[in-house]
């Protein structure tokens, strides 16, 4: 298939990216270059938005039909020396960011590129490189989810997101996620003494957390459908106030339903059967952009709790036009089967699924199992055929919605 944008270029700006240094919260520099690469790439508008996401718009801007492509651009932190190196006869680029997620990024940038000539006049397709998807902020995502709210921007009709899925997955669901954050403090006591540590009180909470949350799972049931606790943080140290102090951080993936209401209910009344009366009243309900305390003391200690980072579970029905449209292209470009996936972490899925309710499916080349390590790189074939699939998709998709 011999496409506008060639392989060449495909490879100089996916190794160009992920030699820019873009850790969350530090993205600026890779938005502003890559917005101008779109423009060069023939793109019909391209910025640097309000959040510092790289955004580009293939297509007239009142369109009536809209396809979102929503990668992030941020990484995690650890350099790896940005390298094109020969492994088992194949080339494979080696750098931060090269699966997680610059690589699927590139992808969308490339394959709205090659639509250029046979966009239909009634439909655009946005390209973002959001920015803070590491984070549990999801800045970037939400920023685009805020501006596409039917009234500033129109929602979109369907909507990708650039995570690594292999050149044959599609991922239609991500399980959600709340953090947990306690704090406990106390003046100190000779350990000999009658009354529980705040290290003691800690772990407490973390183990009834865990029964809580276990507790509502069912025997024998997927990964994907169980709510999985872990415990990670848990901190002592002496004020030179005289007090004993305690920081915990507990991360719980959620599955589809998960009641959270009802769960904060339940840390809230183990507060005030431990420790003592919780000042704040109780929300009427979770909300994703919302933070949440609850403080409450005894006659020794005193406490505090902070809700963040939630986010519910998401799953796409597997039968819509965009579905059979990336089937039908990983087919004809790779000859394999295609796969639908569920995916036991978050992204920004989470954040555009319950917002938008169109259909919405992560797709992107790598192999997720490198995410975050040290040894993170990108198979060149895999990629290139990423961008082939893509773009045989996409082109399909807005000719028959």
């Amino acid at each position: 298939m011999s496409l506008p944008v060639s392989n060449r270029a495909a490879c100089r700006l996916l190794r160009n990216l992920v030699e820019i240094p873009s850790v969350s919260g530090d993205e600026l520099a890779a938005s502003r270059w890559l917005a101008a690469q779109m423009r060069d790439l023939g793109y019909d508008h391209a910025e640097v938005d309000s959040a510092n996401n790289a955004v580009g718009r293939m297509g007239r801007a009142d369109a009536p039909r809209t396809v979102m492509l929503l990668g992030h651009i941020d990484t995690v932190p650890g350099h790896i020396p940005v390298e094109l190196k020969v492994v088992g006869g194949k080339q494979v680029l080696y750098g931060r960011g090269t699966v997680d997620a610059k690589g699927p990024l590139a992808t969308f940038t490339v394959a709205a590129a090659n639509l250029k000539q046979t966009l239909p006049e009634d439909c655009q397709v946005v390209v973002v490189g959001a920015v803070e998807e590491e984070a549990a902020t999801s800045k970037g995502a939400r920023c685009v989810r805020d501006r596409h709210n039917g009234r500033i921007l129109p929602i979109p009709d369907y909507c990708l997101i650039g995570e690594p899925t292999g050149t044959t997955g599609i991922a239609r669901g991500y399980k959600g996620r709340i953090l947990l954050r306690f704090h406990a403090w106390q003046p100190t006591a000779h350990t000999a003494g009658p009354s529980m540590e705040v290290a003691e009180l800690a772990v407490a909470f973390w183990f009834y957390v865990k029964q809580l949350v276990e507790a509502g799972g069912q025997p024998g049931s997927q990964v994907f459908e169980a709510a999985s606790p872990s415990l990670r943080e848990i901190n002592t140290e002496l004020w030179r106030n005289g007090r004993n102090h305690v920081n915990t951080l507990i991360g719980i993936r959620l599955p589809l339903g998960f009641d959270a209401l009802h769960f904060v209910q339940n840390l809230r009344r183990w507060c005030e059967q431990q420790i003592g009366p919780v000042r704040e009243p109780m929300p009427a309900r979770i909300d994703a952009d919302t933070s949440i305390g609850f403080a409450c003391a005894g006659p020794i200690v005193e406490a505090q709790l902070d809700l963040s980072g939630f986010e519910p579970a998401w799953l796409t029905p597997r039968r819509n036009h965009l579905s059979t449209c990336l089937r039908g292209a990983i087919r004809r470009v790779t000859g394999g089967p295609p796969r639908f996936l569920v995916k036991t972490g978050t992204c920004d899925m989470n954040v555009v699924g319950p917002a938008w309710g169109c259909p919405v499916f992560a797709y992107g080349p790598g192999d997720s199992e490198l995410d975050h390590t040290p040894e993170e790189h990108i198979e060149i074939e895999g990629y290139l055929d990423a961008v082939r699939v893509l773009t045989d998709s996409l082109g399909t998709l807005v000719r028959m919605f």
